[in-house]
């Protein structure tokens, strides 16, 4: 995996782009600055992490390779689960299409069924950080609407999405 790890990432990159609108994935795919394109640089950041985490060798450090960060752009994006966190199973197709000329060794097919073992596992971990990254944003949603209500009320608006009134009848 090591020899071959900037094709690998750059097939990765490829097919966690493809998920985005062609406009939007040209435009994370080119930029890398934090300030300019702060998804594009998560999802740099993410992928070195897993790519390390990976490489080491230590099923315990790959959950901690995962990024709040990414998981919750990807929350925020509104993706569905299964779209948002696709990102691992994307690594588990990269590395086979990048390793297929090599996978007639039988060292290096066990070496990859654990790998991907160990990708089952971080997409679990993944799915855990989403549900908590969406459960947060509703959580901030409802007291955002709360506030808004208790607001309105104070104001003289029986319902929230009336204006106040102002004293003037036309």
């Amino acid at each position: 995996m090591t020899q071959r790890r900037p094709a690998l990432r750059n097939c990765w990159q490829s097919l966690i782009l493809e998920s985005y609108p062609p406009d939007a994935r040209a435009f994370f795919g080119n930029r890398r600055s934090r300030f300019q394109n702060p998804v594009g640089a998560a999802l740099d950041g993410q992928m070195e992490a897993l790519l390390d985490a990976l490489a080491g060798g230590d099923p315990a450090s790959d959950s901690a390779a995962l990024s709040d960060d990414w998981i919750k752009i990807r929350a925020v994006q509104g993706f569905d689960p299964s779209v948002a966190l696709n990102f691992i199973p994307l690594l588990k197709q990269a590395l086979r299409e990048t390793l297929e000329p090599d996978l007639h060794q039988q060292n290096l097919r066990s070496e990859l069924q654990d790998l991907e073992m160990r990708l089952d596992r971080l997409l679990l971990a993944a799915f855990d950080r989403y549900m908590e990254a969406r459960e947060t944003m509703y959580q901030i949603r409802i007291g955002e609407w709360r506030r808004s209500t208790y607001l309105a009320r104070r104001m003289g608006a029986a319902d929230p999405t009336e204006a106040p009134a102002t004293g003037e009848e036309t």
